[in-house]
């Protein structure tokens, strides 16, 4: 972030004389404005540097004191004055003014080119803008791989590379099938994601962009699924992506950034597990038994009962070179309708029914009965949290 007193180590700076201010060195640089009009207020958005050099304004001693109020009103973050021709010389009632109200005033000769100015000003702005929008990536990388504290002292890093912290905040992950890593159409989605879900802080993690984005209103999951809609077809129509984007919980805290981040990626996971047609999937809506999983994968329940049921399936996909987890998987997830899973594998009815029945052979269950089936997807399920891959 730039501050007033940043802009006094430039070059440009040694023809600059600060007359009164000090107080407000500190405040926040956001742009440099400069004012062609007697009325600032419908061309700020506060904390920019405000220029003045006397064209088309009014430079009577009245007209300049009201413009250092309307500075303070605006919240200006510095009022530069060039004199000499369209003013003469600054009222000493308007160093006052700006002296009362800690803005500080700086004196410049108008022989000094204003393009000159704004330049070097906009250019310390830019680099210091990038540099704390990657800082804020990589302070978002570093809490969420457990490198960083969620303290407040990131969160301010976070909202100084330009987040605006919100009531609610929440992680989003966006993957896209058959590119090998995000990094290949980084320029793509950043242009995107900035744009249609108003959000630059994320980062690109192998074949996801893991991304952290907040909403005030009062049915935020609404209003990002809508945002989230519009990126996934233009992603779609315009570049032929196809993108899958798993919604993590949302949270007011800082805490809740690497419990989100979680539920984000479990979401992500069991939207192409389950082989939802859906693109868009949040957490809070994903199967009950699937968010139990979730909130009970660090006890032992899980693996043990994946190894039962599933183990021997996946030891003889090994020595044998066969396809039988994923045929259960296609088969469950097809509601034990056989004709349909076949088809959806591209294997003859014929095969899935042998296939079916080496797999009760092999587990001792029967795939006729309800809570075999259930047991099968649990144990699935689990195996899909233990050992999916993190992309």
């Amino acid at each position: 972030m730039v501050i007033v007193k940043d802009i006094f180590k430039l070059d440009i700076s040694q023809n600059f004389r600060l007359l009164t201010g000090e107080d407000g060195l500190t405040n926040p640089v956001s742009w440099i404005y400069v004012c062609r009009e007697n009325d600032i207020r419908p061309w700020v958005q506060g904390h920019e540097i405000l220029i003045l050099y006397g064209s088309g304004i009014d430079c009577d001693e009245k007209s300049l004191i009201q413009m250092v109020e309307d500075c303070v009103q605006c919240e200006i973050a510095a009022l530069v004055v060039l004199t000499g021709n369209y003013i003469e010389k600054i009222p000493d009632r308007m160093i006052e003014t700006a002296r009362q109200h800690a803005i500080p005033l700086i004196e410049v000769s108008y022989t000094i080119p204003i393009s000159q100015i704004t330049k070097e000003v906009a250019n310390l702005i830019i680099l210091q803008s990038r540099l704390m929008k990657s800082n804020s990536e990589e302070v978002l990388r570093g809490i969420l791989s457990g490198y960083e504290a969620c303290t407040g002292e990131e969160k301010q890093k976070l909202m100084q590379g330009g987040y605006l912290w919100k009531e609610r905040n929440v992680i989003f992950a966006l993957r896209t099938p058959y590119v090998e890593t995000a990094s290949q159409i980084k320029g793509i989605l950043a242009n995107l994601i900035a744009a249609v879900i108003g959000t630059e802080t994320f980062f690109v993690q192998k074949s996801c962009v893991i991304g952290l984005i907040g909403d005030g209103g009062a049915d935020p999951a609404r209003e990002l699924s809508k945002r989230i809609e519009i990126l996934v077809r233009e992603l779609k129509n315009k570049y032929g992506l196809t993108c899958h984007v798993g919604i993590g919980g949302f949270f007011s805290e800082i805490a809740g950034l690497t419990e989100s981040y979680g539920m984000a990626m479990q979401a992500l996971r069991a939207q192409e597990y389950l082989l939802s047609e859906e693109n868009i999937v949040f957490f809070d809506r994903l199967p009950g038994l699937l968010r139990i999983l979730y909130d009970s994968s660090r006890s032992k329940v899980p693996e043990s009962l994946s190894e039962e049921l599933l183990g021997p399936l996946v030891r003889h996909d090994a020595a044998k070179g066969t396809n039988l987890i994923e045929t259960l998987r296609v088969y469950l997830a097809s509601n034990c309708n056989a004709k349909l899973a076949s088809e959806k594998m591209f294997v003859h009815r014929n095969t899935l029914n042998y296939r079916l029945k080496l797999i009760e052979s092999l587990s001792g269950r029967d795939l006729s009965l309800t809570t075999d089936c259930f047991e099968f997807l649990t144990a699935l399920y689990c195996q899909q949290q233990i050992l999916a891959p993190m992309y």
